[in-house]
């Protein structure tokens, strides 16, 4: 399956490795290999991921984030969040061309949306910065959600720590 090559080799952080890095690192994987294959967020979706290297990549995140101090429910639902926003984002820039409501994919420059700005002034500012980053970066969208999905997880580990 596709997602046995996005992963074979993977092992939990090396000691120098920061949790949030190795996490964000396997759901970058995640996203690169569904968009090499065709339709390849909804092949997955739609999959029996019974015994699959999804599975235990899963394990193996469960086992970084209660190693690095997380509850097994926090860290469940951490993982679960980053998959579906992972294979969302897939979903997203795998879209039909003539798409045309506001998603993932035009807010992030594979295709644009042509707004009013007096009708609109904060999205059109938004997506034109955004658009001239992604000119720089393809992938500045999807690495903006992962960090904001890790930074609700360092700051919920934080408020369960005290």
């Amino acid at each position: 399956m596709m997602v046995a090559d996005a992963f074979a080799g993977i092992g939990p952080p090396t000691a120098n490795e920061d949790w949030a890095d190795w996490l964000a690192e396997m759901a970058g994987r995640l996203r690169l290999t569904l968009l090499a294959h065709r339709d390849g967020a909804r092949v997955v979706a739609s999959a029996d991921l019974t015994g699959s290297a999804l599975l235990g990549i899963q394990e193996m995140a469960l086992s970084v984030l209660t190693t690095a101090g997380f509850d097994l429910r926090t860290a469940l639902v951490s993982v679960v969040a980053i998959f579906d926003y992972t294979l969302g984002a897939a979903f997203e820039e795998q879209d039909e061309p003539d798409h045309t409501t506001l998603s993932h994919s035009h807010v992030f420059g594979t295709r644009r949306l042509s707004l009013d700005p007096t009708r609109l002034p904060l999205l059109a500012a938004a997506l034109d910065e955004i658009t001239n980053m992604a000119t720089d970066s393809p992938n500045v969208g999807f690495k903006g959600g992962i960090h904001l999905l890790l930074a609700g997880m360092v700051a919920t580990k934080k408020a369960t720590d005290t």
